[in-house]
């Protein structure tokens, strides 16, 4: 959907582009995020977060999450992926 622009599910171009995916903590609300050890083997791992943001249609409501914002070339790729 970020990519296309385009729904996978039903085809609409009527999309929510980075609406914000919140989490309500005692303190308030705060958007979610993801975090990724750089290098999970090491005794203290340099640790990444990033904020996510989701791709919504309007049309039948199917929703991608993405990370926006945790660009790090120097992660690993999964040793599947």
């Amino acid at each position: 959907m970020k990519q296309t622009g385009k729904c996978p599910k039903c085809g609409s171009t009527r999309l929510i582009d980075r609406a914000h995916v919140l989490d309500y903590t005692f303190s308030g609300r705060q958007n979610l995020t993801v975090a990724v050890e750089k290098n999970p083997e090491a005794w203290r791992p340099e640790v990444l977060t990033g904020e996510l943001a989701a791709w919504i249609c309007i049309r039948c409501g199917f929703t991608e999450l993405y990370c926006v914002d945790l660009i790090d070339e120097s992660v690993p790729d999964a040793p599947n992926g």
